[in-house]
């Protein structure tokens, strides 16, 4: 829309409320001309010779230039004062009485008219100018240029007063002189010149500078991050693969066992996949349930309020199949720099594999294959950690197993991975975490929270669980009621107890947000207590999904 006027130009683009206007902003700047950059050609003379010239070399062959252009007008200076020197030196030898170009304190004024009238009685004597200017050089000790200069004068200029102008002339040719030496004697003091007079002139005749100079290395090339704050926000992702982007505002802190707020309007045949705490500038690894893994950007999902529905993937992700979202990373760009992270995929038939974490870090739109499946299997989790971390995981049922990742020899980003644990008859797996190292701080007062389908949860002491062979039935977990089976797991350390929350999404697609510190610390055999109220008493409504939200004031 077209809002100029006398004013000045004023172009308005109206947004639509699932779009964000700053990357609509980002990407006018980058496919108009509403920004450009420009290129020139730096072309001076170096040594007489054209010469095209960087920034750099610009500045040092300008510098060399303003240096002789001061030293030259020193050497100038300095040659004309001399020269005056040397005329005037002539003056007070004649009519002050000195000698040798120095200060005589004991001529007189009498000596002074002796001198006069000598030399007036030379000129009158001699027979021409030249006569006179031989017999001026030899009785003084002119020079020629001295002897024509005195010849030069005029009578008015004989007067006592005038005499004290030329000796004060002399003084002052004598500092100028002394101060031009010592300028063509130092570079340092040729700097100083070169620095006041650009000063002068910046003073003189500069205006406002438009443009900032910016400290460090900065890219000329603009990616979407350059106009996008890093500001954390919470993705929203369901089964049918809608997605949506919020602020971590949109969800107020609740009181245990309440019915929490509406995440999204859902389709029917839809469910509330993934709730998760990002930033912006974070790529986002979206594993299929396939095995197949796309990448894109956090703040490329489009923003929604609470009630919306979101965008379907497949209008982001243009190559994405009829797979359902099982898992969404996010990775920030430190992360993948780190050459000790490393993806770890378990299938929900218990294949377990460890990846290097740079082998997914170039994603092209076709997507890459994340893990070889068995036919009817799916994958089910990713997890980013270390070879020092260990790795526990649940069934359905309640068990649970500890095992440290070193275990895991790394595999290629295509092969299947090994058996994670056993699984009785109808059990599958619901849910793996990462344990931080020994090593860690934070690890050693770290609990294991654990949430059932019908929305009872607990915290238990990681110490109650044991690091055992892999590929076992592992130990009891959690005492589970009847047609209840464990939903989720989470590792916490205390920091993110005391200062965070949990967000349970549940299949109606409401999500309610608990501290953490609200939900209770048990024993690794104890039942929990409940955290959420389900919609409808006949069991439909159940914990799809869980998400911790850690609000550290230390990060903030």
């Amino acid at each position: 829309r077209d809002e100029s006027d006398r004013d000045g130009m004023r172009v308005v683009i109206d947004v639509q409320r699932s779009h964000d206007p700053e990357l609509v902003l980002n990407n006018l700047y980058m496919n108009t001309k509403l920004q450009q950059r420009f290129n020139c050609n730096l072309v001076a003379l170096v040594d007489r010779q054209p010469v095209t010239l960087n920034l750099a070399r610009y500045f040092e062959e300008f510098l060399a230039f303003r240096v002789e252009v001061v030293e030259n007008r020193a050497k100038h200076e300095l040659a004309s004062a001399e020269r005056r020197h040397h005329i005037v030196d002539g003056y007070l030898r004649v009519f002050a009485g000195e000698s040798g170009g120095g200060r005589d304190s004991s001529s007189s004024e009498a000596g002074e008219d002796s001198n006069v009238n000598e030399a007036i009685s030379l000129i009158k004597s001699a027979s021409d100018s030249a006569g006179a200017e031989r017999a001026l050089m030899a009785r003084f000790d002119l020079s020629s240029e001295q002897a024509k200069s005195v010849l030069g004068i005029p009578l008015r200029r004989l007067t006592s007063m005038e005499v004290a102008k030329v000796k004060k002339e002399r003084d002052q040719l004598l500092e100028k002189i002394a101060s031009l030496s010592s300028l063509l004697g130092s570079r340092a003091l040729v700097l100083d010149v070169i620095r006041q007079e650009a000063s002068e002139i910046a003073e003189k005749h500069a205006d406002a500078r438009r443009s900032e100079i910016l400290g460090g290395e900065v890219s000329s090339v603009m990616s979407l991050e350059d106009l996008v704050p890093n500001d954390p926000c919470i993705i929203v992702v369901s089964e049918k693969g809608y997605v949506k982007r919020m602020k971590e505002q949109a969800f107020q802190v609740q009181g245990r066992n309440t019915r929490g707020k509406l995440a999204g309007k859902l389709r029917s045949d839809d469910l509330i996949a993934h709730v998760f705490h990002t930033h912006l500038h974070d790529k986002l690894l979206c594993f299929s349930s396939n095995g197949r893994v796309f990448m894109l950007s956090a703040h490329e999902v489009p923003e929604g309020s609470r009630s919306s529905m979101g965008v379907a993937l497949p209008r982001i992700l243009k190559k994405w199949d009829d797979s359902s979202v099982t898992n969404v990373i996010p990775v920030s760009k430190q992360d993948f720099d780190d050459k000790d992270n490393y993806i770890v995929l378990l299938s929900k038939n218990g294949f377990i594999k460890r990846t290097e974490l740079s082998l997914y870090e170039k994603v092209n739109a076709n997507g890459l294959i994340g893990v070889k499946l068995q036919e009817g299997d799916s994958l089910g989790w990713a997890r980013m950690a270390t070879e020092h971390e260990s790795c526990i995981l649940s069934s359905k049922k309640g068990q649970m197993m500890r095992f440290p990742l070193s275990t895991l020899r790394p595999n290629g980003r295509t092969s299947r991975g090994c058996h994670s644990m056993k699984l009785k008859e109808k059990d599958e797996i619901a849910g793996m975490d990462i344990i931080r190292s020994a090593e860690d701080k934070r690890a050693k007062k770290s609990s294991l929270l654990v949430v059932t389908s019908l929305g009872v949860a607990k915290r238990v002491p990681l110490t109650s669980y044991k690091d055992q062979a892999r590929n076992g039935l592992g130990v009891v977990g959690i005492k589970l009621k009847p047609q209840d089976d464990v939903s989720s797991i989470r590792v916490v350390d205390s920091d993110t107890v005391k200062h965070g929350e949990v967000l349970l999404a549940t299949l109606s697609g409401n999500i309610n947000r608990i501290p953490l510190q609200k939900v209770s610390s048990l024993s690794r055999t104890a039942q929990g207590t409940q955290l959420i109220s389900l919609v409808g008493d006949n069991g439909a409504d159940r914990v799809q999904s869980i998400a911790i939200v850690d609000n550290d004031p230390e990060e903030e």
